[in-house]
């Protein structure tokens, strides 16, 4: 979370790095607003850098701008997040294609011990350790394929997606049964599978599945509200 800033950086882009990694873990919910006064006493530095953080998140499109000096989390929408999958399965999709041939055995291991402990999490109904797991599988792989264009586009999908991410986690925990549970892990288990086997297509088409997995729970739940 939001901790004080003592080092030398400049100051506006620790501010705006801390609040982006806690925007992309799901650890704000939709519609929370971001008073710049507020911000600065818990960071423990003047209005301008948390301004100019604001500011630049809000350019990403992860915030919108509020009333006295603030910015607020958009609210859910069914049809935002699915065009956000749609982006997602597009450009991931892309990404798992690209690094299934960069991957070596070291790499493939890493990724495996990742999804261990993953299914753990899942498995024991550890939500927090489970989505943090979840971060982790994907960006391995994204960051194996070498593209940092992508790598951004990738990272930008996942800002504007923490407030589903949020809504989600919390969900979940009233749903976990065993068969979802097998049923979620699978598609992981597709993905290893493809990228050993070196097979693009097959990649590409597993991290589609994954996320449209995700977005039909994601539907259900949006539903029910």
């Amino acid at each position: 979370m939001l901790t004080p800033i003592t080092s030398r950086q400049t100051i506006a882009t620790v501010v705006y790095e801390q609040l982006r990694a806690a925007l992309m873990e799901g650890n704000f919910e939709a519609g929370s607003s971001f008073a710049i006064s507020e911000l600065a006493e818990r960071f423990g530095t003047s209005n301008t850098p948390v301004r100019e953080a604001l500011r630049r998140l809000t350019d990403e499109g992860a915030l919108m701008e509020g009333k006295w000096n603030s910015a607020t989390l958009p609210p859910l929408s069914a049809a935002g997040y699915d065009e956000l999958c749609l982006a997602r399965q597009v450009i991931e999709g892309g990404a798992a294609e690209l690094a299934c041939g960069r991957m070596d055995a070291a790499s493939l291991d890493t990724l495996r011990a990742i999804s261990d402990a993953h299914q753990s999490a899942l498995v024991s109904g550890r939500i927090e350790d489970m989505l943090a797991g979840n971060k982790a599988f994907h960006f391995h792989i994204y960051r194996a394929a070498g593209s940092g264009v992508l790598l951004e586009q990738i990272e930008n999908l996942w800002l504007r997606s923490g407030p589903y991410t949020r809504f989600l986690s919390e969900k979940m925990r009233e749903v976990l049964k065993a068969d979802m549970t097998l049923s979620y892990a699978r598609h992981h288990d597709h993905i290893l599978a493809a990228l050993a086997a070196r097979d693009a297509g097959a990649a590409r088409r597993a991290m589609i599945e994954d996320i449209a997995a995700v977005q039909s729970w994601m539907s259900r739940f949006l539903s029910e509200t």
